[in-house]
């Protein structure tokens, strides 16, 4: 599913020590670091889609509070660009 020029982009604000500094592109290396970022979750995580700014997205919460959102943009069938916000004082809003 992903594009073979797939961009991975990750907002930790300098607070989360989880958050990719630089974009990650490509397929295999955004399917690693999506599929290797999972072992960060709280272990009571859970993940629930909402509507954030207007996109549908997916919430990973940790009891009521909000770990990380995860957007996608698709085009032509395939996933163009993932966007993930690692920044508490953002995800306080949600």
């Amino acid at each position: 599913l992903l594009s073979e020029n797939v961009v991975l982009w990750t907002d930790g604000g300098g607070k989360a020590v989880t958050a990719a500094l630089r974009p990650v592109t490509g397929r295999d290396a955004v399917a690693r670091i999506s599929i290797g970022s999972k072992r960060f979750w709280p272990a009571s995580s859970t993940v629930e889609q909402e509507e954030v700014n207007g996109q549908a997205a997916l919430i990973v919460r940790d009891g009521a509070q909000a770990f990380a959102v995860f957007t996608i943009d698709v085009e032509e069938e395939q996933v163009q660009t993932v966007r993930i916000i690692l920044n508490p004082e953002k995800l306080a809003r949600i």
